[in-house]
This record gives structure tokens, C-alpha cells and sequence, in this order.
């Protein structure tokens, strides 16, 4: 089926796989995630609430911005006042220079 390229084990139960899979790959877009399954009784766990570190960074950023596009449940960050701006106003900031949307709404 797919070609395993390289097995790392990190535990007894946490194993690092990189697979070939071009058709995949091929289909995917950037920042589109993938979710392997071992078999078909392998657990997919539905993502709850989000704690997000490093959300004025630009990857950060990003992900935030990717999970208030496509996600329903609350995301936390942990934001520091910086120049004089509160934390909730310096990440406001960021939005809408990155995305030209303060997304003001979702705060509070």
C-alpha cells in the first residue's frame, strides 16, 4: 500500500513514520493537515479547546488565524503587553496587519 521509509521509535507506544505516499501528497495543500490511522480501530480524537504559545509570532500568527477559520471550540493565547499596548490590543494588531481583519469580535 505505502512504502515506510524511515521507523523511529520514542517509547513503547510512540513511533515517529515517514511514509511514501505521493498520491496524498500530491492531493494536499499547504498548512492542510493529515491524520494517519494504523488501521481502521486506530483512534481519531477530535480537537477540543486550544492553548496557542507564540501567537505574535509569524507562524503563530498563522496558526491562529488558521484555527479561527476552521474551528469551532475557544483558542487561548498567552499574549505579553508590549509597547505600551495590552496583550488583547498588540494581538489585535497583528491580525490586521497580517490578515486586514482585527477579528475584535472574538475577543473578550
Amino acid at each position: 500500500m505505502f512504502k515506510i521509509v524511515r521507523k523511529e521509535q520514542f517509547s513503547e507506544k510512540v513511533f515517529l513514520l515517514e511514509i511514501e505516499a505521493p498520491l496524498i501528497a500530491k492531493s494536499r495543500k499547504p498548512g492542510n493537515f493529515v491524520i494517519v490511522r494504523v488501521d481502521n480501530h486506530g483512534e481519531r480524537m477530535p480537537l477540543n479547546d486550544v492553548l496557542l504559545t507564540g501567537s505574535t509570532g509569524f507562524l503563530g500568527i498563522h496558526i491562529l488565524y488558521e484555527l479561527i477559520q476552521n474551528y469551532d471550540n475557544k483558542v487561548y493565547c498567552l499574549v505579553r503587553p508590549s509597547g505600551g499596548l495590552s496583550a488583547e490590543k498588540r494581538l489585535q494588531n497583528l491580525m490586521f496587519y497580517y490578515f486586514e481583519n482585527d477579528f475584535s469580535e472574538l475577543f473578550g
